[in-house]
């Protein structure tokens, strides 16, 4: 009899704590918040954390979470996706283009550009390859294993 009341109290005990309201939630703590003048579309991770808004491309520095750093770059305003490989930037406009931009030094400069005949949704790039999401074209994919000497690989998927 008392191990059956003591067993009934445990399980009693239990429900309370499980049945709770604020059971089986997860709380995270907010260790920084970082603003920007316009609404950001894209986020990529890199050396980085790079931010995609209508003003241009915003460099975090991701190191440490607690000093965040923020670096403008106003002359890739218009972005609608970006990628990198080594100290190259890949940044996809709209318009069918992907300028490609040396993040060795600042300023950033310019390199190339590739035309891609359509409009780019987004782009990544995956062991020296640089995939372009195209609302004409498909797929695109080239070899940029040479950084800044971006090779179409006839590959279009459509």
């Amino acid at each position: 009899m008392k191990k059956t009341l003591l067993a009934l109290l445990v399980v009693y005990s239990l429900s309370l704590i499980y049945n709770h309201p604020l059971a089986n939630q997860v709380y995270l703590t907010l260790i920084k918040e970082v603003s920007f003048t316009s609404e950001p579309r894209d986020i990529v991770l890199f050396d980085n954390a790079y931010v995609i808004t209508a003003d241009g491309l915003f460099a975090l520095s991701i190191s440490d979470p607690y000093n965040v750093t923020k670096n403008e770059y106003k002359e890739l305003s218009g972005l609608q996706s970006m990628a990198f490989i080594g100290h190259y930037g890949y940044a996809a406009y709209g318009n069918g283009q992907i300028g490609v931009y040396d993040f060795a030094k600042g300023p950033i400069l310019k390199k190339t550009t590739i035309n891609t005949n359509g409009n780019i949704i987004k782009i990544t790039i995956f062991n020296g390859y640089l995939y372009v999401l195209n609302e004409t074209a498909g797929l695109q994919v080239y070899d940029v294993n040479i950084a800044d000497f971006p090779v179409y690989k006839n590959t279009q998927i459509i």
